[in-house]
């Protein structure tokens, strides 16, 4: 005897059939060997090992620097030091650009887009004295207090990342 399903159960049925064989093949592979050709389990126990091997860190101490990117950034440096810090990262970011165009209007064009990024950190500094800024309607609002010669600048980076430089007597105290 023969039934004939409706199109949505054939679907349906397809569907889960699909399901059941992806978590079989994921099943398969987690237990299958790695490349190298040694269990996953024998890789696990090694770097439990290897992380039993190093001392505990003391409260309070870290077992590697801190460092802050880019290289060179570190506290208590001023705002034009950090912009001249940053037109360096952006005149290497440019370099790939300057290779694929000739001269002529195009390269004028990335010239100015220079330019325009290198005076970005130098004109985003805002003071925080009396007046109250638009700063107060953001997240931001309680990573700074006014009257105490405190300033923030900030930077947009090619991948996205707004970084916020906040200066007391214009030295950087927080990123």
């Amino acid at each position: 005897m023969i039934i004939k399903a409706s199109r949505a159960t054939q679907l349906a049925t397809l569907l889960s059939v699909a399901v059941l064989g992806t978590c079989l093949a994921q099943d398969a592979v987690a237990k299958s060997p790695s490349v190298l050709g040694a269990p996953k389990a024998k890789a696990k126990a090694a770097a439990k090992d290897a992380k039993k091997k190093e001392p505990p860190a003391k409260p309070g101490e870290l077992r590697k620097k801190i460092r802050l990117s880019p290289k060179g950034l570190r506290f208590g440096m001023s705002n034009e030091q950090i912009a001249k810090l940053y037109d360096k990262v952006f005149e290497q970011e440019f370099v790939p650009l300057y290779k694929r165009v000739s001269p002529g209007p195009r390269m004028a064009a990335l010239d100015a887009e220079l330019e325009n990024k290198k005076g970005r950190l130098r004109r985003s500094v805002i003071d925080f004295g009396k007046t109250a800024t638009g700063i107060d309607e953001t997240p931001l609002a309680g990573e700074y207090t006014y009257q105490n010669k405190e300033s923030m600048s900030r930077i947009t980076l090619r991948s996205g990342t707004t970084r916020h430089f906040f200066f007391f007597s214009n030295r950087l105290w927080k990123i």
